[in-house]
């Protein structure tokens, strides 16, 4: 689909309990305009006055641009692009080992209001040695999984999800 250019709004839910990082670009390095008006939401830094009254009321132009969102807390913006929108969703633990999760939002979806939500899910209970604990065993670490979706009018998204994962201690 051959398009000028897209103003989507999107709203960021953490409905974990843990830090989230989440991080997005277009395809083929395209260029993307930020409108923002919260600090949880990372572009390139503006280097003089001039370029931080532009941003004000151009948007901010990035290539890559990082959302913070604390837990149980959401953040807001709104993004002009062309392209395909690329999210990578990562969990904030100190001391563990993160799989990143990913989807992403077609052009198709684009120039609407969006919601997008993470929820976590707990996995199986390891011990001390990694071993899976059964019956009466008491878990040391947890699978922890952040699930990802994006609402559009209400109605969630049929797209190609990949959760982020890690094993946390419990």
């Amino acid at each position: 689909m051959s398009v000028l250019t897209n103003h989507t709004n999107i709203v960021f839910h953490n409905e974990t309990n843990y830090f989230l990082e989440i991080t997005f670009s277009g395809e083929q390095n395209s260029n993307l305009t930020i409108f923002n008006d919260t600090t949880n939401i990372i572009t390139k830094s503006t280097n003089t006055v001039f370029d931080y009254l532009y941003s004000l009321v151009a948007g901010k132009e990035s290539k890559l641009v990082h959302v913070n969102i604390p837990l149980r807390n959401q953040a807001k913006l709104s993004v002009k692009c062309n392209a395909k929108l690329f999210f990578q969703v990562s969990v904030k633990i100190p001391d563990t080992e993160n799989t990143v999760g990913s989807f992403e939002i077609d052009t198709d979806y684009q120039n609407n209001d969006l919601e997008i939500k993470f929820e976590e899910k707990h996995g199986i209970g390891y011990d001390y040695n990694g071993d899976v604990c059964i019956n009466l065993m008491q878990p040391v670490y947890r699978d922890l999984i952040v699930k990802s979706c994006v609402y559009l009018s209400g109605k969630p998204l049929n797209l190609d999800y990949q959760d982020a994962f890690c094993k946390i201690k419990v």
